[in-house]
């Protein structure tokens, strides 16, 4: 199985500026993602701060689609709070070219296993990138 999707929450916050837009990652308008796998998804859903997440535990790819209202123009910084082990995790604007989420570079990884153990069940945030 390969685990190629999951998005818990992203952050734009403009360089330099405490204007910051949340949205959860389980708000996405779109999903098209494997059906609930029983292992993958026994978690402490405490830990994440809308109480649940997306997740796509499946052999195909994973897409969740947002609607973002931006009330001021600016250069955002894209955060992602996803899975950083074995995931690829790309985002796109409208038309645009896919970008991929560099998951090497993850800060506060929590491991969210129900059981404490210490495998996939991870998520960290990821700078993605500016918008």
């Amino acid at each position: 199985m390969m685990i190629t999707t999951l998005l818990l929450a992203l952050a734009l916050a403009p360089s330099g500026k405490d204007d910051v837009l949340w949205v959860e990652g389980e708000a996405a308008k779109t999903r098209q993602v494997g059906p609930p796998h029983s292992w993958y998804n026994s978690i402490k859903k405490d830990l994440l701060s809308g109480g649940d997440w997306v997740s796509n535990f499946s052999d195909k790819d994973g897409l969740v689609g947002y609607e973002i209202q931006v009330p001021k123009a600016g250069t955002y910084a894209l955060w992602v709070r996803a899975n950083p082990i074995g995931a690829a995790l790309a985002w796109k604007i409208g038309d645009g070219p896919w970008k991929e989420v560099p998951t090497g570079k993850s800060v506060d990884q929590v491991n969210l296993a129900s059981d404490n153990r210490p495998d996939m069940r991870f998520v960290a945030w990821m700078n993605a990138g500016p918008v």
